[in-house]
C-alpha cells in the first residue's frame, strides 16, 4: 500500500537519523521555547500584558517578537531537515540560517494556507447550504465534517508537497500539484495513518494526565512525554513532506 510505504518511510526517516534530527532541531527548538518563556516572563508574569484599555502596546510588541522568533526557528528546522534528507547536506549542532530560503518557505506556506482555507470554505459553505437546518442538523454536520476531511486533507498534502522545493530551489506549487495527480487515495490513507498515530500518542498522553492528577510523581513524566511527542510529531510531518516531494516530484523510490 503506497500510503503505508510513505508513512513508514517518513517514520524511519526520523528514527534512523535521530542524531541528525537532534542536531537540526535542538538549538532552534530551545531558542523558540526560551523566546516564548521570555515573552511571558517579561509581560505576563509581571502583569504588564493588560492595561486599562486592553493589551498594552509593549505587550503586543513582545508577543510579535516572540512569534517572529518562533517562526524563524521552526522554519530553520524545516529548511535544514529538507536539505539534509534531499541533498545530504551535513548538519551541525548550530544549523545554518538560510534567510532567503526561510522567507520563501514562509510565503509559500502562507499562500498554501490561503488556498487551502479558501477551498475548504467554499466546499463547506456549499455543503452547509445543501444540508441546511432541520431535525437532522447533527447528522448533516457530521457528514459535512467527514466530506471536508475527505476532500481537504489530501488537498493539503498535495499543496504542501511543494514546500521542500523552497529549501532546495526545486519545484513550485503547480509542479508539485501536477506530479501528485492521481495520488488522492494514497494521500487520504496517509492522513488516516497520521491521525491514527496522533490518536495513539494522545491516548498515552491522556493516561499520563490522569496519573498526574493522582500523583505528582507523574507530572515530570507527562511534561517530558508532551515535549518528546511534540518534537517527534513536528519532525514526522516534515519528513512526510520530504518523502512526498522526493517520491512524487523527484521520482525517488520508497524503501
Amino acid at each position: 500500500m503506497k500510503s503505508w510505504q510513505i508513512f513508514r518511510h517518513s517514520f524511519r526517516q526520523v528514527t534512523n537519523n535521530l542524531g541528525a534530527a537532534a542536531r537540526v532541531s535542538l538549538v532552534p527548538f530551545l531558542i523558540s521555547v526560551l523566546g516564548i518563556v521570555a515573552v511571558f516572563g517579561l509581560a505576563g508574569v509581571s502583569g504588564r500584558f493588560w492595561g486599562v484599555g486592553g493589551m498594552t502596546p509593549g505587550a503586543m510588541f513582545l508577543i510579535l517578537i516572540g512569534v517572529l522568533v518562533y517562526l524563524a526557528m521552526t522554519l530553520t528546522i524545516a529548511v535544514n531537515w529538507h536539505r539534509f534528507v534531499l541533498l545530504n547536506e551535513p548538519v551541525t549542532w548550530w544549523p545554518k540560517f538560510h534567510g532567503a530560503r526561510i522567507l520563501r518557505y514562509f510565503w509559500r506556506s502562507l499562500l498554501i494556507g490561503l488556498i487551502f482555507g479558501a477551498a475548504l470554505g467554499i466546499v463547506s459553505t456549499c455543503l452547509a447550504v445543501i444540508i441546511g437546518n432541520g431535525p437532522n442538523e447533527f447528522i448533516g454536520l457530521a457528514i459535512l465534517t467527514f466530506v471536508a476531511v475527505l476532500l481537504g486533507l489530501p488537498l493539503f498534502w498535495r499543496l504542501s508537497a511543494s514546500l521542500p522545493g523552497t529549501a532546495v530551489e526545486g519545484a513550485g506549487i503547480s509542479d508539485a500539484w501536477s506530479k501528485t495527480r492521481g495520488a488522492w487515495g494514497a494521500l487520504l490513507m496517509l492522513t488516516v495513518f497520521y491521525i491514527g498515530f496522533a490518536f495513539l500518542t494522545g491516548v498515552v498522553g491522556g493516561i499520563f494526565t490522569v496519573l498526574a492528577t493522582k500523583s505528582s510523581i507523574f507530572l515530570p513524566v507527562k511534561f517530558i512525554w508532551d515535549i518528546v511527542v511534540g518534537w517527534f510529531t513536528m519532525m514526522l510531518v516534515l519528513s512526510i513532506l520530504t518523502t512526498l516531494y522526493g517520491h512524487y516530484v523527484e521520482k525517488r523510490e520508497l524503501v
